[in-house]
């Protein structure tokens, strides 16, 4: 009720500052809510009027006010009565509001917007100026806060999963940048929520422990538990989690085995290919024709319209006009063979498809080449691309050199889509981009399926490994086996997990912690402007997987109940706690010694 009144007084001042009147004539004064003291029920006496205090709000706009502070004379204590007005709507001795820090928070965080274009859209949209400086410390206090406020709400958050989802499936993974430390969290699969983000020094089990603690301690034992191969991961849900249903992302795991069986062969056509620098000569060749030619005439574009075999009815005069076509088309298919799928290696082979494309376009270069020879027709351009591309004719050194590596490479390609096949994660979804689909089952009919399915290809592994045949095949099966008996239990699909098939389907990836990484980071680059994030991963890392939570409608329903009520919750967090959070940040950003640095910087040594 008072901040509809201060919103209609804020109204009354914007007039009459139109009106060229004196606003601080005109402040809203702001008395307690209560007229009597709480204790001896005694009537209060005003101990002062505080001076008149400017607060820059968007939802109210500019809003000047007073204090009356009171106490009571009866008690001992004294103890000062004040309005809670100021305090839902700003920080203490600041002048702009909660609703300024949340709307600069949602603006860097969920929608990547720089400090600038928040500064101008504050000033443009809503009449308030604020310096970069200012919004830069408003945004880190918005982490702060909203770090408190979602640790405050997750006993609440975990009363409603259980009672809407029957539990929460846990998946947990760990990312970091080239220098920065590691951020480790902790999502619900179904809901999509994360749970807890916090930043570790590493991915070692002693840091792990105590953060999947804390899951447990607000949200009871998970239904299962979802991790990467890391060991430290493993052990630490087996600590902590030691009856939740033991899941390995099915993704990892077929990138492993798909590196263990290709590696070698694979890493071999790379080095070779790189070192031949067949790449590198192309793209000169492509720059000296981009940069010595320009639109073809038109009785080039006559000549290639015809339907006849063009190099052996153009004249010479013709083919010298379209030759820096002919080139260009040919450098552009060796390139094109190198775009990948989405999976990525080792699902994707790019090299070994290059290599491949490489062979044809040299076979395809030398039969044009022999066709001018015939004609008594020079080429410039294109004798440049069969000199690059002739040791990849059949009899080349390169192609010797690649073939053996090649053809091991394709078998083990045969074996591993054997496996990804029975691992149902053998081509792209058309739901989404590969790495952020949903690879899940969704019935009973379907964990049956799948579970038979590996267990007889299992099977069928052992018995291949054991029988007589050639010894490279069968070394490739061996390596495949090996990981499905390490891994087997955490495969295959429990059923246990039958019963959360009545709200929930069971994922068997873990691409919704990896794209969440990854949106994060591209968050940052867009808003730092910097391919290398090292700094800002490690400051706001950690506040990004649960800042993200506000873009799900069941985390603000559960947790906020309209999205509009975030900046009251800011408000009303306890300012203790609101400390410690504050400190951890700056212990993060600055270093351990921080405070201890900072509390004798005034202190003369000498």
């Amino acid at each position: 009720m008072q901040l509809e009144f201060l919103s209609a007084a804020a109204k009354v001042q914007a007039a009459l500052r139109s009106m060229g009147c004196s606003v601080k004539d005109f402040c809203i004064i702001l008395e307690p809510e209560i007229d009597s003291c709480p204790q001896c029920h005694g009537p209060l006496y005003v101990v002062k009027t505080t001076e008149a205090r400017e607060i820059c709000s968007i939802r109210h706009g500019k809003i000047w006010m007073k204090e009356r502070i009171k106490a009571c004379k009866s008690c001992d204590d004294h103890t000062h009565q004040r309005s809670e007005v100021p305090e839902l709507i700003a920080p203490p001795k600041h002048v702009f509001a909660y609703d300024v820090m949340a709307f600069a928070g949602e603006q860097k965080f969920l929608f990547s917007k720089t400090l600038k274009t928040i500064q101008q859209t504050l000033s443009n949209r809503h009449g308030i100026r604020i310096s970069i400086g200012m919004l830069s410390l408003y945004i880190q206090e918005f982490c702060c806060r909203f770090e408190c406020l979602h640790y405050a709400k997750l006993e609440k958050l975990g009363r409603w999963i259980k009672k809407n989802q029957l539990g929460y499936m846990l998946h947990v993974d760990c990312s970091s940048e080239q220098k920065s430390d590691t951020v480790f969290v902790c999502y619900d699969r179904t809901s999509e929520i994360a749970l807890v983000s916090e930043k570790i020094p590493s991915e070692r089990q002693p840091f792990l422990v105590p953060i999947l603690e804390k899951v447990r301690k607000c949200l009871g034992n998970p239904i299962s538990a979802m991790s990467d191969l890391g060991l430290a991961i493993i052990k630490a849900l087996e600590e902590v989690f030691p009856n939740a249903e033991r899941r390995i992302c099915h993704f990892h795991f077929l990138r492993d085995v798909g590196k263990d069986i290709m590696g070698p062969s694979y890493d071999a056509v790379r080095l070779r290919l790189n070192e031949s620098k067949i790449n590198a000569e192309l793209n000169a060749i492509e720059r000296d024709i981009l940069s010595a030619n320009s639109v073809p005439p038109s009785p080039a574009e006559i000549v290639v319209k015809k339907e006849e075999p063009l190099l052996r009815h153009c004249s010479r005069r013709q083919y010298a006009e379209i030759e820096p076509l002919i080139a260009l088309r040919f450098v552009r298919l060796c390139r094109k063979a190198r775009s990948l799928t989405g999976f990525g290696y080792p699902f994707d082979l790019p090299w070994v498809r290059y290599a491949e494309e490489l062979y044809r376009q040299a076979a395809e270069v030398q039969a044009c080449l022999d066709v001018l020879q015939e004609r008594r027709i020079t080429p410039v351009f294109l004798k440049r691309i069969g000199s690059v591309l002739s040791p990849l004719l059949p009899e080349g050194a390169l192609r010797n050199e690649l073939d053996p590596f090649v053809r091991q490479c394709l078998i083990r390609e045969k074996q591993f889509v054997e496996l990804r096949r029975v691992m149902l994660l053998w081509e792209p979804t058309k739901t989404g981009a590969p790495l952020s689909a949903q690879y899940g089952v969704n019935s009973r009919n379907e964990i049956v399926k799948f579970n038979k399915d590996l267990r007889r290809y299992r099977q069928q592994l052992r018995q291949k490994t054991s029988s007589p045949g050639q010894s490279f095949r069968k070394e490739g099966y061996q390596v495949i086996l090996g990981h499905l008996e390490k891994y087997y239990g955490s495969l295959v699909l429990h059923p246990s997990l039958w019963r959360a098939l009545q709200c929930q389907v069971i994922d068997r990836t873990n691409n919704l912690v990896e794209s969440a990484h990854r949106n994060g980071k591209q968050s940052l680059r867009k808003t730092s402007g910097h391919p290398r994030i090292d700094r800002e991963y490690s400051d706001y890392g950690a506040y990004l997987p649960i800042i993200s939570n506000l873009k799900n409608q069941r985390y603000v329903e559960s947790v906020l109940g309209e999205y509009d009520n975030l900046a009251i919750e800011l408000s009303q967090l306890d300012e203790a706690e609101v400390a410690q959070y504050r400190e951890r940040f700056l212990q993060a950003k600055h270093g351990p010694m921080y405070q201890a640095v900072r509390s004798i910087s005034d202190i003369a040594l000498i």
